[in-house]
């Protein structure tokens, strides 16, 4: 308290705050900060858009089979995704879907004779510099075009590092 006294005699004013200059330093630290965590936040926001797109993958492959197994014939003719434009539309063909913008396509192909299906996530225009597209097929086989187009016979798996080797291929014919 003493020199706090002394400091308003002598005409000066006792000293609060920050100065300029560990301010600058301050923001410079959090700058730096966020320059790192961004990559991280980015590349976690894809892992979770694309394994969106991996479960409804998984749950149309499962509603398209609903579908084979309910008919006479058991086959896949006139299954489809909503906007497809066929005459079944069992499945939404966005994700997400809840009215905002989607991030993946999904679309269906059907093979001549209606017993297999290839269904395909693909990451719509804005999303499409993040990431690639995803097939599932009626075998269950899997495939994975990154976002450089490389194409990998699985999907990824936790990081952006590719998947493992050996996966079943699809099939080339839906």
């Amino acid at each position: 308290m003493a020199l706090q006294a002394d400091m308003t005699r002598a005409g000066l004013a006792p000293p609060r705050g920050f100065t300029l200059i560990e301010l600058i330093i301050a923001i410079a630290i959090v700058g730096i900060l966020a320059a790192m965590a961004y990559p991280f936040y980015q590349e976690h926001i894809t892992k979770t858009r694309r394994a969106q797109a991996m479960s409804a993958l998984q749950s149309a492959a499962e509603a398209f089979s609903r579908y084979k197994a309910g008919r006479p014939d058991f086959s896949y003719t006139d299954a489809c995704f909503t906007g497809e434009g066929c005459a079944n539309e069992i499945v939404s063909g966005s994700v997400p879907d809840d009215g905002a913008g989607p991030l993946y396509s999904l679309t269906s192909a059907l093979s001549a004779d209606g017993r297999r299906f290839v269904l395909t996530a693909t990451a719509t225009a804005e999303w499409s510099s993040r990431d690639g597209g995803l097939q599932l097929d009626s075998a269950g086989a899997k495939r994975w075009t990154d976002k450089g187009g490389e194409i990998w016979g699985c999907w990824p798996q936790g990081s952006s590092a590719p998947c493992s080797d050996g996966a079943a291929e699809l099939d080339p014919e839906p």
